[in-house]
């Protein structure tokens, strides 16, 4: 496996960038729990949110493919595609939203492509297995 050890890797260091993200709020904002209406503090805490709900799936189906030998082109494409939509999606998240709602959008686009593209590729690779 190459592609599930870097596409992890750029996931972890995203999720550690984002969790000071909302480190650096709290502290600024002297808010410990929730977000205390503070819209920074909840773009930044729902982007980490969002990077934790979509990250694993993306990572088991990169994993999966890695593991049945699909081809590497493949695997390295799509995850390209899925680190580009989470970098995308977070970098929007954390500005503010008449600055970033394209690039958010773009983001998702890029994350939901992926994610639909890794669960038809790993099915589409099982049937090639089985003939």
């Amino acid at each position: 496996m190459i592609v599930t050890p870097i596409v992890g890797a750029i996931m972890v260091a995203l999720y550690i960038t984002l969790a000071f993200k909302i480190i650096g709020y709290r502290r600024e904002h002297k808010i410990s729990i929730g977000h205390g209406d503070n819209d920074d503090l909840h773009r930044a805490i729902r982007a980490h949110g969002n990077l934790t709900e979509y990250a694993p799936l993306c990572l088991i189906l990169i994993a999966v493919l890695e593991f049945n030998k699909a081809p590497f082109v493949l695997s390295a494409i799509l995850g390209i595609l899925v680190s580009a939509g989470r970098l995308l999606h977070a970098r929007a998240m954390t500005q503010p939203p008449q600055n970033a709602m394209s690039m958010r959008v773009r983001g998702m686009q890029l994350t939901i492509i992926s994610l639909g593209l890794l669960a038809v590729s790993n099915v589409l690779w099982l049937v090639w297995l089985a003939f």
